[in-house]
Parts: structure tokens; sequence; C-alpha cells
């Protein structure tokens, strides 16, 4: 709603145009070169400043927007069984919010540690792992033994030593047939799942997945989180999980199926393809 803004030198910015409204002012310097490194030896890459303003029919003036380094934060990787050989996890950070912080995390995994570094503001871990002999899955990320995985976390140095990803092998799954009004094979089209606890209809979250259906009809969802969901077929593109619009989802779990995953199952399910207006 407003112009684009240039920060000068002399570290100052202007905004013209902007509506009255709440905002959120973001500023980032990459590689500041004044920082000292972080405890693990690392410099911070970046520092980012974020100040909230309300703007009223008169102009704000003297905004200070103070930038500071990013949180680091060291963890651990946890197996829900017999760790396999040989594996190699691979770990990421997702910004929660709706907004876009340009903010850059950097995980680096080294054994079953692992270290995030240059964390801003409410977060999400993600985490992804291979092995030979079997297929893992995610099954967790807890703080001091609290399942976060979906919340929305602002980290701090404060978490150390505190933060596990859990992997499994003994994810459940959810595989089915998927037909139109006329009985036959919907294929091109696709089947989404969506946790039922409203909480995890967040950005990213690890509880809404969708999966192509085939030409003669089929879907396979794997590796997915115990617990309880709302599955619908659809056209294809219909429902965007990756931003999900809440009150969307709540109108479409009242014509969605219900189903409960339990661990080492895989479930199976034959849908209808819902139509829209």
């Amino acid at each position: 709603t407003a112009d684009s803004v240039k920060l000068y030198l002399e570290e100052t910015f202007t905004f013209r145009n902007v509506p009255p409204g709440t905002y959120e002012i973001h500023a980032r310097v990459q590689n500041p070169g004044v920082r000292p490194p972080d405890t693990t030896g690392a410099p911070s890459l970046q520092e980012l400043g974020i100040v909230r303003v309300d703007v009223t029919t008169t102009d704000l003036e003297n905004v200070v927007v103070a930038l500071r380094p990013g949180e680091t934060v060291t963890g651990e990787i946890v197996f829900d069984g017999v760790p396999p050989p040989n594996f190699r996890a691979n770990l990421s950070v997702q910004s929660a919010p709706r907004r876009t912080s340009f903010g850059t995390a950097r995980v680096s995994v080294e054994a079953q540690t692992f270290t995030a570094r240059d964390l801003f503001g409410e977060l999400l871990f993600r985490g992804s792992l291979s092995a030979p002999g079997g297929s893992w899955w995610l099954k967790a990320v807890l703080l001091n033994g609290k399942d976060v995985t979906d919340v929305p976390t602002v980290f701090t140095s404060r978490d150390s030593g505190r933060l596990q990803v859990v992997f499994t092998s003994n994810a459940p799954g959810l595989e089915g047939n998927v037909t139109d009004d006329d009985g036959k094979p919907a294929g091109g089209t696709q089947v989404a799942i969506f946790g039922a606890d409203e909480a995890s209809w967040v950005r990213f979250s690890s509880r809404m997945r969708r999966s192509n259906v085939t030409r003669d009809g089929k879907f396979v969802l794997r590796g997915l989180r115990e617990g309880r969901y709302y599955v619908v077929a659809v056209p294809v593109n219909t429902i965007m999980l990756h931003s999900p619009d809440p009150g969307f989802l709540e109108e479409l779990k009242k014509v969605a199926t219900e189903v409960v995953l339990n661990a080492g199952e895989t479930r199976t399910l034959d849908l209808r393809v819902l139509r829209f207006d």
C-alpha cells in the first residue's frame, strides 16, 4: 500500500503515501562485520530489526528500528526406535507468520546434533532424513519435552540443549481411490489432508499434505504424523495448503471425511471428488 523505500548509507529511511493503519517495519543488514562471533565461533551473517507502528493522519517521524543479530540454538536429532546407520538428516527453519520476513536461518548438522543460526521471529523447524534400508519421517519437534512442531515459536540461545527433532520409521500412511459423480476414476484431481486441530492450520504445517490422484483414480500419502485428520478429494489447485485460509478449512471440514491415523498403520479410504461453484 506504500511506495518502495531505500536504506541509505546514513541509515535513514522514508515511506510515503502510507494509508492509516498498523504496520511492521522490517530492516536488515547483511554481513554487518561489527558483531563478535556467536558461542559456536561463527559470525552473524545478518542483523534484523522489526518495529510495529501505528500510522494516523499525521506524519510519523523519528522511528527507530534497532538491529540485532539472530539467535543461535543447538539441538539434538532423536530417533523413535533404533538409530539407522549412515543416515543423512536435512533440517530447515520456516517463518511461521503470514508476513514474509527476510531473515534467513542457517542449519548445520553434525552426527546427531545440529546448530541453527540467524533465527528471527516465530519459526517452525522442519526436517527430512534418508538412510539405507528404510524410510524415516518427521515425528515431532520438542522444546523442553513439549511438542512445538506446529507451534510458531521464538527460539533463543537459552533453548540450546532443550530442542529435539524426532524421526520415526513407523509413521502412518493413507491410500485409496477417488471417483467422480458417475463412479468413474477421477484421475487428474488431488487429495488433501489437514489436521482436525485448528491450531495446526498454519503456514508450513506438518499436518497438511496433498497427493495427486493417478489416472486410474488412486492416491498414496506416506510419512504422515499420528493424529486426527480431515480428508477431501478436490480439483487441482483448489486448496492452497502452504498458506491455509482457516475460514475455508472450517467450511471444508463439514463435507470432509474424518480419519484417525495411528503409528505404523496405513488406512484405506474411498473418496468422491468435491465440486465447487
